[in-house]
């Protein structure tokens, strides 16, 4: 493979994918699916819980409309988790059939208006705003149940509450445990969703998709299901590869395939 085609495979965001209807849907209807947070496989990616902080607080209700904040802050936003490389390995075996699926490689302005950040794997970032939220938690409860001067709580108060708790959440929405380092994860954001649906599909421009890898496993029937899918004109500038195993550096490497 050429240092072209090699600095044009690192320069993509990609999407790893088994091969199935909703495979070969990304290219039929030239739509990927941005989901929220409660389809996540990790269970933690997300989530946060506004009650836990103070004993007190947690039993009441203090803060005007808190279950809506705690419900819509989580279901507002919808994601499309990408990876930086095309040939991490356990993104091929977690993520695309254990090597038999496909990746798509797509550039990187290939959706200019979603917002787009790198995922973090660092909890300290995390934990100060944490701890920063609970002290400003435990002022409002002090002054609501504790201060014997009579102090009321102001609207300031409320509002610096949830500045911080916005903050805290812009933090988390792209926080993930060690664990998960391998993805190298680039992560797609859609705000302002209605609450009752489970995701949105975005609309890509076909000529945003450069790249096509097929699993060193993939079979010859499903590769050639995704060439059929492939022969439309707005499809011929996207290169075809299939990966393969190169033992001496224990890496994947690709090579170009042939259309017909």
């Amino acid at each position: 493979m050429s240092e072209k085609y090699n600095s044009d495979l690192n320069n993509c965001r990609w999407k790893y994918r088994q091969i199935n209807e909703s495979t070969f849907s990304i290219l039929i209807n030239e739509e990927l699916w941005f989901s929220k947070p409660q389809n996540f496989n990790d269970p933690f990616d997300c989530q946060i819980d506004l009650r836990s902080f103070n004993a007190t607080i947690a039993s009441q209700d203090v803060l005007p409309n808190s279950d809506w904040i705690k419900k819509n802050l989580k279901d507002e936003f919808a994601y499309l988790c990408m990876c930086r490389k095309w040939d991490q390995t356990l993104m091929w075996s977690h993520y695309a059939n254990e090597h038999k699926g496909i990746a798509f490689g797509f550039d990187s302005e290939f959706a200019p208006s979603v917002k787009v950040k790198e995922i973090s794997y660092d909890k300290t970032v995390y934990s100060n705003k944490l701890s920063s939220l609970k002290g400003v938690y435990s002022e409002i409860a002090r002054k609501l149940y504790l201060d014997i001067q009579g102090t009321f709580l102001e609207p300031d108060d409320i509002k610096n509450y949830y500045n911080h708790l916005y903050s805290l959440y812009e933090e988390f929405r792209y926080l993930k445990a060690e664990c998960w380092r391998y993805e190298e994860e680039e992560r797609l954001e859609i705000s302002n969703l209605n609450e009752s649906i489970p995701g949105i599909e975005y609309k890509f421009p076909p000529t945003s998709l450069k790249h096509v890898i097929f699993g060193l496993k993939c079979n010859k029937s499903s590769e050639k299901t995704i060439i059929n899918l492939l022969s439309s004109d707005k499809w011929n500038h996207v290169k075809i590869w299939k990966a393969y195993a190169h033992a001496p550096s224990m890496t994947l490497r690709v090579k170009p395939v042939k259309r017909t």
